[in-house]
C-alpha cells in the first residue's frame, strides 16, 4: 500500500527571461515533472488554469490531481511586498553584494512561489485530495534525471514518527549556534526546500510555526527563499523536525530509503 501523497506545484514566473541567470523553459520543467509521474503516488499539482493542458499533454496520467490557481490574483499583495524589501536599501545594505543578482534576492514572485509550499500542502490536505497518512512536497523540477528516482515505482516514506523529515548538507547536531538573519544575509543554506515529508497533522503544526517565522522576518525588512524560513522554523521549534545528513547530494529524497 502506498502511504505517502505528492504535493507540487508550477506557475510561469518568467523563468525562461530572467537577466539574473538560473533560466528555465516551461519546457525544461515539464519534462522534470514527467519523470516525477513515472511514480504510482497520487500527486497534487497546484498550477494556473492555462497551464494545466500542456501539463496534461507531457504526462497522460490518471493519478494526478489539478488544481488551478491564479497566482498574481492570490499572492498579488505580497508579492508587492517582497518587492518593496528587495528594492530598499536597507535590504540591500544587509545582504552580500555578490548574492543581490540571485533569485532569492531579486525576483520577488520566485520568493513566493517557493514560500507557499507549505500552505499549499495543507491546501491539499484541507481540501480532502490526500488520502494517505503521509505528505511529501517535492519541487516540480525535482527530477530532472531519471536516475533520481532510484529505480522506485512509488515511494512510501519510510518514517512514521511525530516529526517533518528534511535533508541537509550540515550535520546540524554539530551546529552550536545558528543566526537567521546571518543566514539570509551570506546565503547559508542548512536545510533542503526541494523535499519534505511528514505526516498529514504534522503539517498543519509546521504551517503555524513556518508562516509565524515568515512573518517575523517580513517585518525586520528582509526577504529569502524557502530555505530561509525553513531554518528558522528549525531555530524556533527544533524538536519538530528531524534532519538527515546527506554530504553531497541535493536530490536525495527517493534514495534515502530505510
Amino acid at each position: 500500500m502506498i502511504n505517502t501523497t505528492i504535493v507540487t506545484a508550477f506557475f510561469d514566473i518568467g523563468r525562461s527571461s530572467w537577466d539574473v541567470g538560473f533560466r528555465r523553459t516551461n519546457s525544461h520543467y515539464y519534462s522534470y515533472f514527467k519523470n516525477l509521474c513515472k511514480l504510482k503516488n497520487d500527486i497534487v499539482v497546484f498550477t494556473s488554469e492555462d497551464l494545466i493542458p500542456y501539463i496534461k499533454e507531457n504526462t497522460n496520467k490518471t493519478n494526478i490531481t489539478y488544481v488551478p490557481i491564479d497566482f498574481k490574483s492570490k499572492w498579488g499583495t505580497l508579492i508587492k511586498t517582497v518587492s518593496d524589501i528587495q528594492s530598499s536599501d536597507f535590504f540591500k545594505s544587509k545582504i552580500s553584494k555578490s548574492l543581490l543578482k540571485f533569485p532569492e534576492y531579486s525576483i520577488p514572485e520566485y520568493v513566493v512561489l517557493t514560500t507557499r509550499k507549505v500552505e499549499l500542502v495543507n491546501s491539499a490536505i484541507e481540501s480532502g485530495f490526500v488520502k494517505t497518512k503521509h505528505v511529501a512536497w517535492v519541487d516540480f523540477g525535482y527530477v530532472r534525471g531519471i536516475e533520481t528516482l532510484n529505480n522506485l515505482e512509488y515511494y512510501n516514506s519510510p518514517w512514521d514518527n511525530d516529526k517533518v523529515h528534511m535533508f541537509t548538507h550540515q550535520n546540524l547536531e554539530k551546529v552550536n549556534h545558528i543566526d537567521i538573519q546571518d543566514a539570509i544575509f551570506y546565503g547559508k543554506v542548512y536545510l533542503l526546500g526541494g523535499s519534505v515529508i511528514a505526516r498529514s497533522d504534522i503539517w498543519q503544526k509546521l504551517n503555524e510555526i513556518y508562516y509565524k517565522c515568515f512573518d517575523n522576518i517580513l517585518k525586520m525588512g528582509l526577504a529569502d527563499d524557502d530555505q530561509g524560513y525553513f531554518i528558522a522554523s528549525y531555530v524556533e521549534q527544533p524538536d519538530l523536525f528531524e534532519t538527515h545528513y546527506i554530504k553531497d547530494d541535493w536530490f536525495p529524497l527517493f534514495k534515502f530509503l530505510l
